[in-house]
């Protein structure tokens, strides 16, 4: 498939090749259990949007789990190959702190957000970027259970639903690709394969999302899976990713 300015590519290969990237206007749900990778996935593709691509996609990412602190840490990190037995090479770390720094990469850690904070974000950095004559393409939430839902006193599944259907209201409204991770509400062995009905727990959710992709961690290696893609008919499509989990 050929992507175009409504895809942002993930740089894993298997996804781009077959379905050109994501979708701005769409939500899309990366799900999975606790400790195979969600944060690592979406880190590293918001790192492949806005350092990597020859021409960066400007890039939103509200990390409610981790500081921004430690977050830029953990990317540089990653970058230097010191999360994979590399030697520390000062002259390398600084070459990739400059690129981090320069990169269109914007990073919110705070906490207690809900929707409409993020929306108003959001809009504050679209004036911003437009100074800088960007466009922003990519918003990363890490994840949808820390998000505050306007009405406390719904139930958990109810107020869950509502949160991710304001999200993907926020990727149509601003023609953003947003992406959003989330814990699988079974428990399931990690080596038994995740799939749809996992997410039980908020039962609206994959209905909602317009992509779904699926986590599973065998040992040291993680694949993804296509659980649901409303463009794409490779439904169970299997692709492997980088994952340092945490």
């Amino acid at each position: 498939m050929k992507t175009n300015e409504s895809l942002v590519q993930t740089g894993i290969t298997v996804f781009d090749r077959r379905l050109g990237g994501l979708r701005r206007g769409e939500l899309t749900v990366v799900a999975s259990g606790f400790g195979v990778g969600k944060s690592t996935f979406l880190r590293n593709v918001a790192l492949h949007a806005a350092v990597h691509l020859p021409l960066p996609h400007a890039t939103a990412v509200f990390s409610l789990e981790m500081s921004r602190h430690k977050l830029l840490n953990r990317i540089l990190m990653e970058e230097a190959g010191l999360l994979h037995g590399r030697e520390y090479n000062g002259k390398v770390m600084a070459v990739i702190g400059t690129a981090l720094i320069e990169a269109p990469l914007f990073i919110d850690d705070r906490k207690l957000r809900s929707v409409h904070v993020i929306k108003n974000i959001l809009t504050e950095l679209l004036g911003e970027l437009a100074i800088r004559r960007l466009c922003l393409s990519l918003v990363v939430l890490d994840r949808l259970e820390l998000v505050m839902p306007i009405n406390r006193r719904s139930p958990r599944p109810a107020a869950l639903s509502q949160i991710a259907r304001e999200l993907k209201s926020i990727a149509q409204d601003f023609h953003v690709a947003m992406v959003v991770s989330s814990m699988l509400r079974r428990r399931r062995a990690h080596n038994d394969v995740p799939v749809l009905d996992d997410i039980a727990g908020v039962p609206s959710l994959s209905e909602i999302a317009d992509t779904v992709i699926l986590l599973q961690r065998n040992g040291l290696t993680a694949c993804g899976i296509l659980g649901k893609s409303r463009q794409s008919d490779t439904i169970g499509l299997r692709f492997p990713i980088t994952c340092a989990c945490r």
